[in-house]
């Protein structure tokens, strides 16, 4: 009875140490007009990339699905072609990410988590489900890139775009570079990441259970 109430107490353990924390929604910008740049024309080039303050988004987290919005002109769907993006981070100045200087191109340090087809627009809003989840320690500012492979759109979606955002995002494209001050209205979605001591407890847990089955089992053949 004892080695039963044991292994039941190493079990919830394992449980509550495994159970991941809710996400949370962090959405950034209010929409004042729309863009089809860059996932329904390829006028702004193959590249799109665009800045987020760190500010706002706390401890960070996993980051594991992007939802850009069609609310202030629904309808539409995304460019059939294939798209790319990647998460990275940059200390560049948010307000001055859009002038002067090299486009910022997905180098080692950034994360490609996504590459494909798009969805079409869901409750009013293009979300993506990444293939690969982005830590994200909120250190530094995170910048999402957008590739348009196939340079494809017919210019028939606008997605919901601030455009006096600079405060907490701002965005470039590679075709040509000017004064934008502005991005697209996005919602990551963003789990918290275990905390070190959370792996620690399941471990052990994973231990202590396992030494006890061992010695039952032993206890079970020498009776036997």
């Amino acid at each position: 009875m004892g080695k039963n109430i044991i292994l039941a107490a190493c079990a919830a353990a394992i449980t509550l140490a495994a159970v991941p924390a809710n996400a949370a929604l962090v959405k950034l910008g209010t929409a004042d007009t729309g863009s089809s740049i860059p996932f329904d024309t390829y006028l702004g080039g193959y590249y799109f990339s665009q800045i987020y303050s760190k500010s706002q988004f706390g401890t960070g987290g996993s980051i594991n699905q992007i939802s850009f919005y069609n609310s202030a002109y629904p309808g539409g769907n995304p460019g059939t072609g294939n798209f790319t993006l990647w998460l990275g981070t940059s200390s560049a100045a948010i307000p001055t990410f859009d002038n002067g200087g090299n486009f910022v191109f997905p180098d080692a340090s950034f994360t490609q988590v996504f590459s494909g087809t798009l969805p079409s627009i869901a409750g009013g809003a293009l979300t993506l489900n990444l293939s690969t989840s982005f830590n994200y320690d909120a250190s530094q500012n995170l910048v999402l890139i957008i590739r348009n492979t196939d340079l494809s759109g017919d210019g028939n979606l606008f997605l919901d775009y601030d455009n006096n955002s600079t405060a907490y995002m701002n965005s470039r494209f590679s075709a040509y570079n000017y004064d934008n001050n502005g991005g697209l209205v996005t919602g990551f979605n963003v789990a918290p990441v275990p905390e070190p001591a959370s792996w620690a407890l399941m471990v052990g847990g994973l231990g202590i259970a396992g030494g006890m089955l061992r010695n039952r089992r032993r206890l079970s053949a020498r009776f036997a």
